[in-house]
């Protein structure tokens, strides 16, 4: 599950899309970003929340607080979209953060949520693309970690239990993980993100990234 996050990060595009379908401008809304690292995701109209482990990467935010992210400051359900991307549930207790995003979500809120896949086509053939989560070594910004990935299935399993339906599912890197598959370097494999548009269009291959996104709603 090695690859390198270019710069111009290919689920920008995914969140902000996300955050599209969240708007209602009849009302002002309330926006937890968790692990945000000072990241916008150009959404101006949010009262925006940056919650992260490290206040280093909040400087510049006007609302930010330092807090662990399975036990957030928040009242019960307070707070209007939560976005929880990255590879920020990948390196917490998934079930304890989702199910956190569950209690401080209103009714009719949406959150996004990515993670690291074993659906990836960089596992195909490997016992892990079965595995509903296990650790594995990636790299981040040209830094070696480990993390723990997911099953989509088992995401979603966690989800629901705290109360989320899930609306839509999307991935990325896709083409990256296949080229991880065989060998190639992440450096290399990163290049090709821009041929995930493409892929995306091939239905065995749209939900086979190494970064999958589920959005969800918790019912009113």
């Amino acid at each position: 599950l090695a690859f390198f996050d270019p710069a111009a990060h290919p689920g920008r595009a995914v969140v902000e899309r996300g955050l599209q379908v969240a708007k209602d401008p009849t009302r002002p809304a309330l926006l937890a970003n968790l692990g945000s690292g000072g990241v916008n995701y150009g959404s101006p109209i949010w009262t925006h929340l940056h919650f992260d482990l490290s206040p280093a990467p909040l400087r510049n935010a006007r609302f930010r607080t330092v807090a662990d992210i399975a036990a957030l400051p928040l009242a019960t359900a307070s707070v209007d979209v939560v976005l929880c991307v990255g590879q920020v549930l990948n390196l917490v207790t998934g079930d304890l953060a989702i199910a956190e995003i569950g209690r401080v979500l209103r009714e009719g809120g949406l959150s996004i949520i990515e993670f690291e896949s074993t659906a990836s086509l960089e596992f195909v053939g490997t016992p892990l693309s079965q595995a509903a989560r296990t650790t594995v070594q990636t790299f981040f910004n040209h830094r070696p970690v480990t993390i723990t990935a997911f099953r989509p299935e088992e995401v979603e399993r966690v989800a629901n239990a705290a109360g989320l339906s899930v609306i839509s599912r999307t991935s990325f890197h896709i083409v990256s993980a296949l080229l991880l598959r065989i060998g190639r370097r992440p450096e290399f494999a990163a290049r090709f993100a821009v041929l995930d548009a493409l892929f995306s269009l091939i239905p065995p291959l749209r939900l086979r990234g190494c970064k999958y996104v589920l959005t969800a709603r918790k019912p009113s």
